[in-house]
């Protein structure tokens, strides 16, 4: 750990480079979140915005996260349900797929044009 964030750890959180090592030992060494190593950056200290207090050490998505969903735990609760019961698939009855992302690239999917609208507008003078 370098000199330069040694140093911020204690001036934005309060915490010597041994606390943030035994949270990381604790947390197994891996993200509190996804339970992912840390990739080319160290995770960072996710705290509460409003009190300081420390929670655990995150991944960047992770922390970011948490952040988007403004720190409410009902919010990502709700997310993850609705990730492992898409509502779309309950309203249609089926598992509907798209051409986005990797359901293109992996699935033999013939492409149609959108449907057809048919013009119902005054006629062109020739």
């Amino acid at each position: 750990m370098t000199k330069a964030r040694i140093r911020a750890l204690w001036i934005l959180y309060r915490l010597t480079e041994a606390a943030y090592n035994a949270i990381l030992q604790f947390q197994g060494g891996v993200c509190a979140g996804c339970g992912e190593p840390p990739r080319g950056r160290s995770l960072a200290v996710d705290h509460d915005h409003k009190t300081g207090l420390i929670r655990g050490l995150l991944c960047w998505h992770c922390n970011r996260a948490i952040g988007i969903a403004r720190d409410r735990a009902d919010a990502l609760t709700r997310l993850g349900a609705y990730l492992l019961a898409p509502a779309a698939t309950a309203a249609l009855g089926k598992e509907t797929y798209g051409l986005i992302g990797q359901a293109k690239a992996s699935k033999k999917v013939k492409v149609y044009g959108p449907p057809v609208a048919v013009s119902v507008g005054r006629k062109r003078k020739t």
